[in-house]
Formats: C-alpha cells, sequence, structure tokens
C-alpha cells in the first residue's frame, strides 16, 4: 500500500491527467471505460493497476 505523500507513478499520472483533462473539457468526471481505453493507447497496456490505487478506481 502506498502512502498519500508517496510520488506517483507514471500511470498514475497518466490517469489523472485524463481525468482532470476530460473534466474541464466536459464538466463531468469520465467514466472507467473512457479512461482505461485513453490509457491503453497512450502505455499500450491495461489501466487496471493504476486504477486500484488511486480513488477514481472505486468509482468504476
Amino acid at each position: 500500500m502506498t502512502a498519500l505523500t508517496d510520488p506517483l507513478t507514471e500511470e498514475q499520472r497518466l490517469l489523472l491527467d485524463i481525468a482532470w483533462t476530460t473534466f474541464v473539457e466536459h464538466e463531468s468526471f469520465p467514466n472507467f471505460f473512457h479512461v482505461a481505453y485513453r490509457m491503453r493507447r497512450r502505455l499500450s497496456h491495461d489501466s487496471p493497476p493504476a486504477t486500484v490505487k488511486s480513488p477514481l478506481g472505486a468509482c468504476g
């Protein structure tokens, strides 16, 4: 388990960037499928490891 003060991983930074950018552009947070799709495109692997470790992972 990581602490809130630990530095973010590359995947976590990307997750937050996708969520925040979508929120700013559309005034609503993206759903899991949108985030997973964008992360797969950027990182060429699935997103669950990053989403499980972040608060957005609980939203689904």
